[in-house]
């Protein structure tokens, strides 16, 4: 992956920011570009970063340099393991196509990838069962976490897990959303994108190094642009 500004050894400090899109809105424009709930939510992350870049002022990242990598965990499961406990996971790297501000070109380069690497080789060798806790074995866990330190093979994870499409109810009172934290990698990795779908909402949770420059006020500037390009495409 190439080196972006997210990419160095972070402080222990944090900060943390959160928007939502409605989840009808993502598959009908999805639709329209023959691309996946995840396709969409890819090219707004693509959308988001591109614009974080452009204010980073990084001339590296210009059209036809090399394109930020995302680290993308995928299911796996397939109809024979319906009702097993755990999750069946794999990863995928995404090039998120940064240069352009055209939502629907973004979702038609990232569904080209992904629809070839969901059936390769590569993600079923790699496919981990996980604990029903969700965590993997410690021993994978580790060797994982070690091996993705020694090497800047992507500069950013983007986690996408579909919720329950009903509310839940806490004494009476309802949820109304939800927001997920994914982890940094204190080696290399500033910024992290989580996001989860519920009730009809998907909502986006963007972690930070707290001394991440620019600072994640300024990601979170480009996802409320991306998602206002998703709003347009919408109608």
């Amino acid at each position: 992956a190439p080196m972006t500004p997210l990419n160095r050894p972070i402080s222990p400090n944090r900060r943390y920011v959160v928007a939502h899109a409605e989840l009808d809105a993502i598959k009908r424009v999805g639709r329209s570009h023959a691309g996946t709930v995840n396709d969409v939510v890819l090219a707004i992350v693509a959308g988001m970063l591109g614009r974080y870049l452009a204010a980073a002022g990084d001339g590296a990242f210009s059209a036809g340099g090399r394109p930020p990598v995302a680290l993308v965990p995928v299911s796996v499961r397939g109809d024979d393991d319906a009702g097993e406990m755990g999750n069946r996971i794999s990863t995928v790297f995404v090039d998120l196509p940064v240069f352009g501000h055209d939502l629907g070109d973004r979702i038609r380069a990232i569904a080209a990838q992904t629809s070839e690497l969901k059936d390769s080789a590569a993600v079923r060798a790699g496919s981990l069962m996980l604990a029903a806790s969700g965590w993997a074995p410690p021993m994978v866990s580790g060797m994982l976490a070690r091996a993705m330190g020694q090497v800047r093979a992507f500069n950013l994870v983007v986690s996408n897990i579909p919720g329950p499409q009903q509310p839940f109810y806490l004494s009476g009172v309802r949820m109304a959303e939800v927001y997920p934290v994914v982890p940094l990698n204190p080696s290399n990795q500033c910024l992290s994108v989580g996001v989860v779908s519920y009730d009809g909402r998907v909502c986006f949770g963007v972690l930070a190094d707290r001394d991440l420059d620019p600072p994640v006020s300024t990601a979170a500037a480009g996802l409320v642009a991306a998602l206002g390009e998703l709003q347009g495409a919408a109608g």
